[in-house]
């Protein structure tokens, strides 16, 4: 009996010691994304690996295919199947966005429990606070960003970089403004629900949160990001008169000292100033509607299946993607590409918000951070790429992970894993 019991302790610890590795490979994968973008395939080979020896070494986890990783797969064999058929020559982009879809899946799938997929979740965290310690050593101490992106950035995307930081946005550690404002997105995100939805906090502490939320918003401006700052906006909005629905009053003294502080930060600051001009000028859409053209244009051409992947960097001249994932993936993915991908962002967002409703008090707020996480990478989609970058894939992938996990077993009145 007790050699039985000295056997499972020690393949649950073994099975602890694979999960922490895998937990930190996860945030060196998505780290080493945003600090040293040119190493990024070297990244995912790392990540792939060990996921792999994770799953082998771990017998007791099972593989459950579920309708929308059928749905991913359909849409990513279509994809590549035409663009073989109409011109092959995109194959390699196509691989590498299949990549990417594949390592969101493959972590949503082999992560298979709760509390090793909260934990990723917490990493995801932790990259974004080292994007706002970026953003902060920018404005402080910007010769440390001087001496040390040339180094982790490259040649090329340090050139990127100072571009961007010759014009006074905030980059951070990374090398473009998107990236950042991402990940400050995130953050903003992460830090919301625990100010509003985590009741376990003191006042001192819900106070310092929102000054950091407040922060978080700043910063996003400043990396001039309009689509980042909007929807952070409606998001924090959403949340906040969510939380206080009982209190109409509460809900209208919000909507006028967020309307209030918006406008001041866009009438008073050089950066709000800036992106008014911008959004009321000749071009508020920089050059989109030209893309959109385009991408119409390739629609009408090819409806039903599109021109597969990558279609688009060779057809949209002096751009390299549709700046619009719903456009992109009509133009390359067609009528039938998008009824695939809409169903699974459709299903994943009823999924969630059912789980949400019916979870216990202590899985809440997690289940509230996985909606803000998808809603703010499908609202992302209408101005940008981000179903064709790496790291928004797999946070979105992790946070859909998350909510299949407690929508099953959540309900059941699981525990849930402080970190």
């Amino acid at each position: 009996m007790m050699n039985g019991a000295s056997e499972i302790g020690r393949n649950n610890a073994d099975a602890f010691k694979l999960s922490k590795i895998l937990i930190f490979s996860f945030f060196v994968l998505m780290t080493g994304m945003y600090i040293c973008p040119e190493k990024i395939k070297l990244f995912c080979l790392i990540y792939v690996f060990i996921l792999f020896v994770y799953f082998l070494c771990n017998f007791s986890l099972r593989i459950a295919v579920n309708p929308t990783i059928l749905a991913w797969a359909a849409f990513c064999i279509l994809g590549v199947l035409f663009c073989t058929v109409w011109n092959y020559k995109n194959l390699g982009g196509a691989i590498e966005f299949v990549v990417s879809i594949f390592i969101g899946l493959l972590t949503q799938i082999f992560c298979r429990d709760l509390k090793t997929k909260k934990r990723l979740m917490y990493m995801i965290l932790a990259v974004s606070i080292i994007a706002f310690i970026g953003c902060i050593i920018q404005l402080i101490a910007p010769e440390i960003l001087l001496k040390l992106n040339p180094i982790t950035l490259g040649a090329e995307k340090y050139n990127i970089f100072y571009s961007f930081y010759k014009g006074n946005f905030l980059v951070g550690f990374s090398y473009q403004t998107g990236v950042t404002g991402y990940y400050l997105g995130v953050l903003a995100g992460f830090i919301l629900c625990f100010w509003l939805f985590d009741n376990n906090l003191s006042k001192g502490k819900k106070i310092l949160l929102a000054l950091l939320f407040a922060v978080c918003f700043v910063f996003i401006l400043l990396t001039a990001k309009r689509s980042v700052l909007l929807l952070v906006a409606v998001l924090a909005y959403a949340l906040i008169c969510y939380r206080n629905k009982k209190n109409i009053v509460k809900v209208f003294g919000v909507t006028a000292l967020m309307g209030i502080a918006l406008l001041l930060l866009l009438l008073f600051t050089d950066m709000g100033r800036s992106l008014l001009a911008r959004t009321f000028g000749s071009s508020p859409l920089t050059g989109r509607d030209v893309i959109y053209a385009q991408l119409f244009d390739m629609i009408k051409a090819k409806p039903i299946f599109g021109y597969g992947f990558g279609g688009t960097v060779e057809m949209i001249k002096g751009f390299t993607n549709g700046h619009n994932i719903y456009f992109q993936v009509l133009a390359e993915n067609g009528i039938v590409g998008f009824i695939i991908i809409m169903s699974i962002f459709i299903y994943n967002m009823v999924i969630s918000f059912k789980a949400f409703k019916n979870v216990d008090q202590d899985n809440k707020k997690t289940v509230l951070i996985c909606i803000y996480l998808q809603l703010f990478f499908l609202g992302m989609g209408f101005f940008g790429n981000p179903l064709y970058d790496i790291y928004p894939v797999v946070i979105y992938m992790i946070a859909v992970g998350i909510v299949q996990n407690i929508s099953m077993r959540g309900i059941n009145n699981e525990r849930a894993v402080d970190i």
